[in-house]
């Protein structure tokens, strides 16, 4: 890995001044204690990580699959794995992703086609299709809003 101690360092500074939020930094830590072979210290972060971050993006996809791996459960590994194959980005860098690809081909997994997440289909604006005319906007400050009651 080269320069771990900085890289420690960095990472653990980094989380002392701003413990939530941003998950990411605990998956990168976790990924750097599986690599040392500090497995504990890896799921702990891992878990630390889902706590500051909604997603569960690649790095934390290839962390779990590797200590799936390591507790014996090969199909749980191969399903991470297969998750951080799909999560994939160009923010995680060309170490990581061939990393992920590299692992993928090694134990022979079989990728799932993707399919899109639904949310990010176009919503259409639903007010066009109701027979009831859209009343008009009131800027803010010009007069009081209408309370509505039955």
């Amino acid at each position: 890995m080269g320069r771990t101690q900085e890289a420690f360092a960095l990472v653990d500074d980094n989380l002392a001044q701003y413990p939530n939020y941003g998950g990411e930094r605990y998956y990168l830590r976790a990924f750097m204690y599986y690599q040392l072979g500090e497995y504990e210290k890896a799921r702990t972060d891992l878990m630390l990580g889902q706590g500051n971050v909604w997603a569960f993006p690649a790095e934390a996809e290839l962390v779990a699959a590797y200590l799936a791996y390591h507790d014996g459960n090969k199909d749980l590994g191969d399903y991470w794995l297969g998750e951080a194959y799909l999560e994939r980005h160009p923010m995680l860098g060309p170490y990581l992703n061939n990393l992920i690809a590299t692992e993928v081909k090694a134990h022979g997994i079989t990728i799932r086609e993707y399919t899109p997440d639904w949310s990010a289909i176009r919503t259409p604006n639903l007010l066009q299709f109701l027979s009831t005319p859209t009343p008009e906007p009131v800027p803010l400050g010009t007069q009081e809003s209408p309370v509505i009651m039955n």
